[in-house]
């Protein structure tokens, strides 16, 4: 399950990943303020914390699976849906130059995440695989 930090108030994706990051650490990169919406992020803010933890199974997830000459080599990024309108997806590979992306429709995620891939000249072919 991805680790998410995102805006309280217009729901701006900070970061979304698996690794555990300060969510201090995080929110300098982007001087406090949500580039979204532009809302400072204040130290009342920050001791305002909530952690909503979801079951895994009452999210859509989706593995990317890279195809080579008719084989899966392996899987690329995983989507996941956040919330009624957020899907996340979470490259796998660290040397990406873009972690995640996120978008308002599963159409327009997978439509990201190709192109991406594809500009990234990752593989040629990939099985967009539903995971139960």
């Amino acid at each position: 399950m991805p680790i998410i930090i995102k805006c309280r108030y217009c729901g701006y994706i900070f970061y979304a990943g698996y690794q555990l990051r300060s969510i201090d650490d995080v929110l300098k990169l982007y001087g406090y303020r949500c580039p979204c919406c532009m809302s400072p992020i204040l130290d009342e803010d920050l001791k305002k914390i909530n952690v909503k933890v979801s079951p895994l199974k009452s999210r859509e997830r989706y593995y990317v699976i890279e195809k080579v000459k008719g084989y899966e080599k392996g899987i690329v990024a995983i989507i996941e849906k956040i919330d009624d309108d957020n899907y996340v997806a979470v490259f796998k590979e660290s040397s990406l130059s873009v972690t995640h992306i996120h978008a308002c429709s599963l159409d327009e995620i997978v439509k990201e995440v190709l192109s991406h891939l594809k500009m990234l000249k990752v593989g040629s072919s990939f099985n967009i695989v539903k995971i139960m």
